[in-house]
């Protein structure tokens, strides 16, 4: 069988995009673990429960997947990022 052939040059641009993969991730990963910290403190200050704590925690994670929906993947990403 005969291989395809690239017609076109490989850029750089792949590696853009990669880094910026990698760096919404790692915001992402950084949301969450914030939130994992400041949470048993958020529960003592305002005397919540645990469900009471555990919704505030996913209310977060909601947000962000409503406002995926809602509006275009680049805005709410570009949004994110911004906080």
């Amino acid at each position: 069988m005969a291989q395809p052939v690239l017609s076109e040059r490989m850029t750089k641009y792949r590696w853009v995009v990669l880094t910026l993969i990698f760096i919404v991730y790692t915001i992402s990963y950084g949301d969450r673990a914030n939130i994992g910290v400041v949470l048993p403190l958020i529960k003592t200050e305002f005397h919540l429960s645990n469900f009471e704590a555990g919704s505030i925690a996913s209310l977060f994670g909601t947000i962000k997947g409503v406002s995926v929906r809602r509006w275009k993947q680049r805005f709410t990403f570009a949004l994110i990022l911004l906080q």
